[in-house]
């Protein structure tokens, strides 16, 4: 039952563009190896995507210029995360895995608040006659 409810919330995190790092509680919460939260959250990935790709695609605002290009680095970065993650024991999957949210929650909360600094400068600079 647990289980389902982590998937729940995960699905509705995927949906408001938290990403699957929600499902990562489920190593924190259940007898889960890193290796198979990361497995699962993987293949959790695929509808969540696919419905993301779709839902961009009907409104136009897919650049597949870009996208090409992320693609290759993509496959890149899998194979070498894959490679690592099967070579790692749980526990510093875990730890190594945590610190990498961290530094993307970090990396998001600055661009968050510079763009938010902007603009309400641009606001400002606007309204000044």
């Amino acid at each position: 039952m647990i289980n389902i409810l982590f998937g729940a919330i995960a699905g509705l995190g995927a949906a408001l563009g938290l990403g699957g790092g929600t499902i990562l509680l489920l190593s924190f919460f259940t007898d889960f190896h890193q290796q198979a939260v990361q497995g699962i959250n993987l293949i959790f990935f695929i509808p969540t995507s696919l419905v993301a790709i779709y839902m961009n695609f009907k409104n136009k605002i897919i650049d597949f210029k870009l996208s090409k290009k992320l693609l290759i680095g993509g496959i890149i970065g899998s194979i070498i995360g894959a490679l690592m993650a099967t070579r790692l024991d749980s526990s510093s999957l875990r730890k190594y895995f945590g610190i990498f949210l961290i530094l993307i929650a970090i990396n998001g909360s600055y661009t968050f608040i510079s763009q938010y600094i902007k603009n309400k400068k641009d606001k400002n600079n606007l309204q000044k006659p």
